[in-house]
C-alpha cells in the first residue's frame, strides 16, 4: 500500500477566506504550534494537536488515516435503501438514530398517516437547523 502524504498549506490566504481542511492533511502555515492563526473550515473532522503529531509522527499518521480510509465494510443491502455517504452519517448521526428508530416504531406499532405526517415535520425541522448550521459555516 502506497502511502499518501497529505499537507493543508495555509499560508498566503485572501483576507476573509478560510482553509478548507475537509480532506484532512499536516498543516503549514503562519503562528506557532499553539496560536490559531490559520483561519479554517470543515465539518466532522478531528484535529490532532502539534505536540501529539510530534510524537507519533507524521507517516505513522498518514498510514493510519490511509487506512482507514481504505476500510471497506462488506454491506447486505435491501431494495428502497438510501446509502449515506461517511461525512454526511458522521454529521447527521444523533438524527440517522431517531429517524431508524422510528422506522422499528412504525412497524411494530402500526403507525398511521398522521403519525408519519408528524415525523415528516420533525425531519423537516431538523432539515432546517441543519440548513442554518451549514449557513453559519457549520
Amino acid at each position: 500500500m502506497t502511502m499518501t502524504q497529505r499537507e493543508l498549506n495555509g499560508h498566503n490566504l485572501p483576507e476573509g477566506e478560510r482553509l478548507d481542511v475537509n480532506a484532512g492533511g499536516f498543516l503549514v502555515g503562519p503562528g506557532t504550534e499553539i496560536s490559531d492563526d490559520i483561519p479554517a473550515v470543515g465539518c466532522s473532522v478531528f484535529v490532532l494537536n502539534a505536540e501529539t503529531v510530534r510524537i507519533l509522527g507524521r507517516d505513522r499518521i498518514d498510514k493510519l488515516v490511509d487506512l482507514a480510509l481504505g476500510f471497506r465494510t462488506k454491506l447486505m443491502l435491501s431494495n428502497g435503501e438510501y446509502v449515506v455517504p461517511a461525512l454526511a452519517s458522521v454529521v447527521l448521526f444523533d438524527f440517522w438514530q431517531k429517524i431508524n428508530l422510528s422506522g422499528v416504531i412504525s412497524r411494530a406499532n402500526g403507525w398511521g398517516e398522521a403519525e408519519h405526517e408528524e415525523l415528516r415535520q420533525v425531519v423537516d425541522s431538523d432539515i432546517a437547523s441543519l440548513e442554518q448550521r451549514v449557513m453559519e459555516g457549520c
